[in-house]
């Protein structure tokens, strides 16, 4: 469940880094078209610095969630190991308590059938 809502958030911010990405490109674009006044260009400066430093932390963010994805890919890795070695010993002592309720059949006829004999 854990694993989900964190895929979830990768998703969710690989979305909005990627519409900052095109917001970036845009208003490059848009700089170049317009020829915008370098009067004006401290405004347009600090939105990028503030859409880059945001870009950055959602990579961050991104590179965070890989990493604790691996390891909880690990460790249900190992728990499924841990799963199957436990489902194969059930199963061998479930085999093995059959063979013994067999076993312990035969002797009980083995032992009736020498009672028999002892009584005639």
């Amino acid at each position: 469940e854990y694993v989900a809502v964190l895929e979830q958030r990768c998703s969710d911010m690989q979305a909005e880094n990627t519409e900052l990405k095109k917001n970036l490109q845009d208003c490059h674009a848009l700089i170049i078209a317009e020829r915008i006044d370098p009067g004006n260009f401290s405004f347009l400066y600090f939105y990028f610095v503030d859409q880059y430093t945001v870009s950055r932390n959602l990579m961050s963010e991104l590179k965070l969630f890989d990493e604790v994805a691996r390891e909880h890919g690990t460790r249900l890795a190992e728990v499924q190991n841990t799963m199957r070695s436990l489902k194969e010993a059930r199963e061998t002592l479930h085999l093995n308590r059959e063979t013994f309720c067999v076993d312990a059949e035969e002797m009980e006829r083995a032992i009736e059938e020498a009672e028999r004999q002892l009584m005639e």
